[in-house]
């Protein structure tokens, strides 16, 4: 990430109907969360405790993607000027929060090996 960051690399957009069934697919496969709560309150004798969990996940899901999906259609032509006139400026915020964002993956790679030593 930080090295991408400094040297970029082309961004291109290629979607294909395999990108849908990529998407289907990723779909299909439980969360991990979900899954461990589930077992859990399962072998704690309270499956409904799981459920409800999972419910409310689903709907905290559904009320962030469904809020971004009206961001983007109530402010369509504001985002779409914000890119068509601050495009460099928006590429040197992408690279620094990228850079960013990869120092501290690599900060925090470097603690957890330093504090198992």
């Amino acid at each position: 990430m930080v090295v991408r960051a400094f040297l970029g690399t082309p961004h291109h957009h290629h979607y294909s109907g395999q990108d849908l069934a990529v998407g289907i697919a990723s779909g299909l496969v439980p969360c991990p969360l979900t899954l461990f709560v589930m077992t859990f309150s399962m072998s704690k004798g309270v499956p409904v405790a799981g459920v409800l969990f999972e419910m409310v996940m689903m709907i905290g899901v559904a009320a962030t993607l469904s809020t971004e999906a009206a961001v983007r259609i109530l402010f369509r032509k504001q985002i779409v000027r914000l890119f068509e006139t601050k495009s460099g400026m928006l590429t040197t915020v992408a690279r620094g929060l990228q850079a960013l964002s990869g120092a501290i993956v690599v900060a925090l790679a470097v603690h957890q090996v330093g504090s198992s030593i």
